[in-house]
């Protein structure tokens, strides 16, 4: 597109200063005859104007003219005698030979004139024709200025337009990423919420499940004594934490964690409140059936199993807790815990 507006400017330019040719029949003087003349560059007043003083300096019979700028310039730099003039004097022999002379030669002065004309005339049309292409190609060179203005102003709006397209969609990435990490933040605290409370409610059936075991155990007699030797409600709420694997029959009270961890944590102690003494129960959780089915030592000395071990088994239920008591840095169990594998 920029080549194509360049050629045209060129073109338009060419056209413009192209300069012009034109012809003078000057009848008498030092100039006499017919003159060809040819200015090669310059602009249309310009060229109007050093035609005028040409003119008048032939007319004169000078030598030199003033151009549009004002400087002497020898008319033979531009112009060329081609010929001697169309109208030629000849001597009268007679009235009747002057009179068919001055005919003759009133004949060929209109004829030269009318030969200078014809032949002027389409030096005008010439010119005229100079004017309108210059016209012609200055507007068209304005019009693909222009145009190429408007190109440029729709290439820059439409790169704006992919760069906001690109930009807002950014946005929308981050605004999702945030969004979607703050749902899984919320999502992760209701989970430990819940299974604090799944622990709880656990705690309570294995507490409902010892009571029913105790009524049950009195059956047929007093009830109000019965209930007399039940245990008692817990009045206050027991410490839980877990603990991996013992060592023997004694457990490392300092790798005690207050929450389970998958893998490691196995068994559960519930502390006496006031007291150094602690339930055991064995967590029922994947992790922990795969630890014991797998490496069966991790229960020795710590577990009694009532059904016997079962390789193959997915649940393990602590049917009878076991109980154990601090000393020093260990918790020693006093009464294991009873098993059973399903």
């Amino acid at each position: 597109m920029k080549r194509i507006l360049f050629l045209m400017l060129a073109i338009s330019y060419g056209v413009a200063f192209s300069g012009e040719k034109f012809s003078y029949d000057i009848k008498d003087g030092e100039n006499k005859g017919v003159w060809e003349c040819e200015f090669k560059k310059g602009g249309k007043d310009a060229i109007n104007k050093s035609k005028e003083k040409l003119e008048e300096a032939l007319n004169r019979g000078d030598s030199t003219y003033k151009n549009a700028d004002g400087k002497g310039t020898p008319i033979k730099k531009v112009c060329k005698k081609i010929s001697e003039s169309t109208t030629q004097e000849e001597p009268q022999s007679s009235s009747s030979a002057g009179a068919s002379s001055s005919s003759v030669e009133t004949s060929d002065s209109s004829v030269a004139s009318s030969a200078s004309v014809e032949k002027n005339e389409p030096k005008a049309g010439k010119s005229l024709l100079q004017e309108r292409a210059v016209e012609i190609a200055v507007i068209v060179g304005l019009f693909l200025v222009f145009l190429l203005f408007i190109i440029k102003i729709l290439s820059g709006i439409s790169k704006l337009k992919e760069e906001n397209r690109m930009l807002n969609g950014k946005i929308d990435e981050a605004i999702t990423k945030k969004q979607m990490e703050e749902a899984l933040r919320v999502l992760y605290n209701k989970e430990k919420q819940y299974q604090s409370k799944i622990e709880s409610l656990e705690n309570q059936v294995v507490y409902l499940k010892k009571r029913l075991e105790q009524i049950e155990a009195f059956r047929g007699n007093d009830i109000g004594a019965s209930l007399e030797r039940a245990e008692p409600l817990p009045k206050a709420k027991r410490d839980i934490f877990y603990l991996p694997s013992p060592t023997g029959n004694s457990f490392n009270a300092s790798k005690a964690s207050l929450n389970f961890e998958e893998t490691v944590s196995l068994y559960r102690f519930e502390k006496i409140p006031g007291e150094n003494k602690a339930i055991v129960f064995v967590e029922n959780k994947p992790s922990v059936v795969q630890r014991f089915t797998g490496s069966p030592e991790s229960q020795d000395g710590v577990c009694e199993e009532v059904s016997g071990f079962n390789q193959n088994a997915s649940d393990i239920e602590t049917i009878e807790p076991g109980e154990a008591v601090l000393e020093g840095e260990k918790w020693r169990m006093v009464k294991k815990v009873r098993i059973s594998y399903s």
